[in-house]
């Protein structure tokens, strides 16, 4: 009985999680809309039949079948949430398409490119036969640059003549799926404007525009008074959620440090604007309508401060979280913190469902939940009488709170673990603080210049002393562990582990403890089972890089890889495509680059291995591994050599825009397979296709279809 009183007292805690339910299988199960609307149906009138039985008899016998209903109810309606939402997206991108028109609303500030400016459009309205019509939807737009673009802003609404396209994956193996991130922020297409074809018809502002455009005029003031480069950087990142400044090296300087939270506007941020605000209006509370008043002015800030942030997941959840804390202090009500942070998810998700595969609003709602049950916990494991090592050991525990329950889900994501995350939130954490305090005090400031002045030095310095922390941990030895790899089950057996030991050593219950025993078992299984594959793994993988050829072979754990791209000079395209799928296959280092853009004259070059062999000729290379023969052909003067004999290719890939007769390759090769890598251009691509149909080979179009996989 109390188990069910306690339960009672966290309602949404009980509805999140079967929305959570509903909204992973109507992702990833594939249910007719009729069916689903059916079921609901049905479900709506037995619970009235229930209502009314127990209305009647006075008696509550079917509470048990009805609170399965409810749930059964909640987890249909999130699959009905996320089809609908789904399913309006993908038919309105197909619908719009054919149109050339489109009215649309500029909704982001636009983004400096080389030779375009990118901006994010919501398309209003199209034009089709004559009529336009409304619609709502998001689009990526590239403007090529000139004297207008200037003029394009947040909140402009223009017409424009393009074609639309859709966003397409490289397809290549474990690589960030681009395209499911966009759909997941409701963007189906793109499409580059050229000069001449698009114009300004209004401007429509609204809540959102006012955020963008007060946000940048807060950023002038930053500039205005001379805080630049890094600085400027890291402060626009934590005080207004603006991150287009920060450069790939403080990033990784604030990812290797463990620090990167502190770049994302969240609950700390939020936690701290609200600490201002409650000593703020402390005298509201003396008055006979104070309370309400206090609250109405914190929920207004706090929630206008979320919006000028951008509005992501960590900061909706914490100003939800503090305006029921608040609303709870006013009202003189107990507050239960575990159906706060339900009721904030179940909001955003109800909203937002397609949020639940966003990495940060995962990470956000982990680690919050991580710090309110582990932190106490840890807490009470020492106790320091002196006031600044307490205040040192809470800083530490709720770190290392927020690390247990966010780690498994960044090794899945990101691959990595920083080891200093403790060291970094001490040393970051008062300097934080103290700086977003001051720039508050810059903006209220600013018109007087001499105090500005002195606030922004004080201020400029501050974040000097910050990112000096962070460069000096991140070249600590062993900052960062990389290529770290985890599958989703492996993930999934990492927190039943780590949840089922924590309530064994709270609760002192064996079965706890048998719970983890047989996860950890099979934990150790699947990694094993995983190694094993590993060693005996044998496949040719052609990766998908526009504009480039790239093969690789592994065999066991080593790797090699045969591609054109400059590894020094466009080392990041490269590690940025393949790195994710060497961590799944555990080839972290490569065995060898062979490269197979340099130019050799007609002298045959051979380059040998205990796995690959290689013979090169006019820069088309002749390669044997594992049994398999293949060919990589980029210059036809190979054919100018005769032979009586055919030789066998199991694969022939095409490279560098090659056109070449297959009647007149067909004399010195007998072909299984042909492979059109990336590297080559459309005509290319449409030659090849052809000449395959032609003679009956089959043929990939890596560019079009995605990488190829060659298991062995």
């Amino acid at each position: 009985m109390n188990s069910i009183h306690e339960l009672r007292k966290i309602p949404f805690v009980r509805l999140i999680i079967p929305l959570i339910i509903g909204l992973i299988t109507g992702f990833y199960l594939k249910i007719s809309l009729c069916f689903i609307v059916t079921t609901a149906g049905l479900l709506v009138i037995y619970f009235t039949i229930i209502l009314f039985i127990n209305k009647l008899s006075g008696r509550y016998e079917f509470r048990p079948a009805f609170g399965i209903c409810v749930n059964i109810f909640i987890i249909v309606s999130g699959i009905l949430l996320i089809k609908s939402k789904s399913d309006y997206q993908e038919n309105i991108s197909a619908t719009i398409k054919s149109s050339e028109y489109y009215l649309c609303k500029i909704i982001s500030q636009p983004e400096q490119k080389s030779g375009t400016i990118k901006v994010l459009l919501r398309i209003i309205g199209y034009k089709d036969s004559d009529c336009w019509y409304k619609c709502k939807t998001n689009m990526i737009a590239y403007f090529q640059k000139d004297n207008n673009t200037k003029t394009l802003s947040c909140g402009k609404i223009i017409i424009l003549k393009g074609r639309l396209r859709k966003v397409y994956n490289s397809k290549n193996p474990c690589e960030f799926d681009y395209k499911k991130f966009l759909e997941r922020k409701g963007i189906r297409c793109k499409s580059y404007i050229k000069t001449g074809t698009w114009q300004t018809v209004g401007q429509r502002d609204d809540l959102i525009t006012f955020a963008v455009k007060l946000r940048n005029k807060l950023l002038d003031i930053y500039r205005k008074y001379g805080i630049n480069d890094n600085e400027f950087a890291v402060l626009s990142a934590f005080t207004l959620g603006y991150k287009d400044e920060l450069n790939p090296e403080i990033r990784h300087a604030f990812i290797s440090a463990g620090a990167m939270h502190f770049l994302a506007v969240s609950g700390l941020h939020v936690g701290i604007i609200f600490y201002v605000l409650n000593n703020l209006f402390k005298f509201c509370g003396r008055t006979k309508y104070g309370k309400s008043i206090k609250l109405i002015l914190i929920v207004i800030i706090l929630w206008f401060y979320a919006l000028l942030t951008g509005l992501s997941s960590s900061v909706i959840r914490a100003s939800a979280m503090f305006t029921l804390i608040q609303a709870g202090m006013s009202l003189n009500r107990t507050i239960n913190i575990y159906n706060i942070v339900a009721f904030a998810a179940f909001s955003i998700l109800i909203c937002h469902p397609l949020e639940i595969y966003d990495a940060g609003f995962q990470l956000s709602f982990l680690a919050v939940l991580s710090i309110i049950f582990f932190q106490p916990l840890f807490y009470r494991l020492l106790v320091f009488k002196n006031r600044i090592l307490d205040n040192v050991w809470m800083l530490i525990t709720v770190s290392a709170s927020a690390q247990l329950g966010v780690f498994p889900i960044i090794i899945y994501y990101f691959h990595h673990f920083s080891v200093y995350f403790w060291l970094s939130n001490i040393l970051i954490i008062f300097p934080l603080a103290l700086s977003i305090y001051l720039a508050i005090l810059l903006f209220i400031f600013y018109p007087v210049t001499q105090v500005a002045l002195i606030i922004a030095a004080i201020l400029d310095l501050i974040l000097k002393i910050i990112n000096f922390f962070i460069m000096t941990i991140e070249k600590l030895p062993g900052s960062m562990i990389e290529n770290l790899y985890n599958n989703s089950l492996e993930t999934i057996l990492l927190y039943i582990l780590i949840i089922s030991i924590s309530i064994f050593i709270i609760l002192k219950n064996r079965h706890y403890l048998y719970v983890y025993l047989i996860c950890l078992i099979c934990f150790l299984s699947v990694n094993f089972l995983r190694t094993c594959k590993i060693y005996k793994q044998k496949k040719i993988i052609v990766f998908n890089i526009n504009k480039y050829t790239a093969v690789n072979f592994i065999n066991g754990r080593n790797n090699y890889l045969l591609t054109d791209l400059d590894t020094e000079k466009d080392r990041r395209i490269l590690f940025n495509t393949v790195q994710n799928s060497w961590m799944k296959y555990g080839v972290n280092d490569i065995s060898k680059i062979i490269d197979i853009g340099a130019s050799v004259d007609n002298k045959m070059i051979f380059d040998s291995t205990a796995d690959l062999h290689i013979k090169k000729l006019f820069n088309n290379m002749f390669v044997s591994f594992r049994g398999k023969k293949l060919l990589i052909l980029c210059n036809p003067d190979l054919f100018q050599y005769t032979s009586n004999k055919r030789y066998r290719l199991d694969y022939l890939i095409i490279g560098n825009n090659l056109q070449y007769r297959i009647k007149t390759m067909k004399n010195l090769f007998d072909i299984d397979k042909i492979i059109i890598d990336s590297s080559n251009d459309f005509l290319t691509r449409q030659f090849w296709e052809k000449e395959c149909k032609e003679y009956g080979i089959e043929c990939n179009i890596i560019s079009v279809e995605g990488s190829l996989e060659i298991e062995l």
